[in-house]
């Protein structure tokens, strides 16, 4: 289960040669870590949120695809690699949660756009945010009996209740399989049946 996304893991045979994507990671409030070989960092793969590692000009892309797979698939991982490449290149970004990036990159422009779509991503959303992005269905009814049940559904729906098909008023608190919607409020349910009476 991952635990943190802001913990990133750098895989450099050449440390220093990525310390200026360790010290753009910080800047960004990332905690960063380091190890010679990616295996070096599966033992806090549960925490890891970003991986960045090099394919060597002369390296295996398969190894780099094997290793990744030891890693949780939220992790995401930024493959530096020759830009020159162009097989190599269109293979790892074709992979889901993999970003590619020249192997002599260190901008900012590129490592802090990785960075805040990382955390962007993993942001959670707020209920309000989250009402804003609900779609809304509106309904217009032009017969009387219609819009009746329109009336109806319009009090059910700022109400918190639940309904029964059928039989006698009781606690929602009392759930059986007929409830719509049980809430820990103790409310009454009505019976549909005797709306259904007052549309015909």
């Amino acid at each position: 289960m991952h635990t943190s996304t802001r913990l990133l893991g750098i895989a450099d045979r050449s440390w220093p040669e990525s310390k200026p994507i360790e010290a753009l990671a910080i800047a960004r409030g990332f905690e960063a870590m380091v190890s010679p070989e990616v295996e070096g960092l599966v033992a806090r793969r549960d925490a890891l949120g970003v991986v960045v590692t090099k394919l060597e000009r002369a390296g295996s892309l398969q190894d780099v695809i094997e290793t990744m797979k030891q890693f949780d698939d939220a992790t995401q991982f930024v493959i530096r690699a020759d830009a020159s490449d162009l097989q190599t290149v269109t293979t790892l970004g074709r992979i889901p949660g993999v970003h590619v990036v020249g192997d002599t990159d260190f901008t900012e422009a590129t490592w802090f756009t990785i960075f805040d779509a990382h955390l962007k991503e993993q942001a959670p959303v707020s209920e309000s945010e989250d009402a804003v992005s609900a779609p809304q269905l509106e309904f217009v009814f032009v017969d009387p009996r219609s819009q009746h049940l329109l009336a109806l559904v319009s009090v059910c729906r700022t109400s918190a209740v639940c309904a029964s098909p059928r039989g006698p008023a009781r606690k929602c608190g009392e759930n059986t399989s007929r409830d719509v919607r049980p809430t820990k409020e103790t409310l009454y349910c009505i019976e549909l049946r005797s709306h259904a009476g007052a549309l015909g």
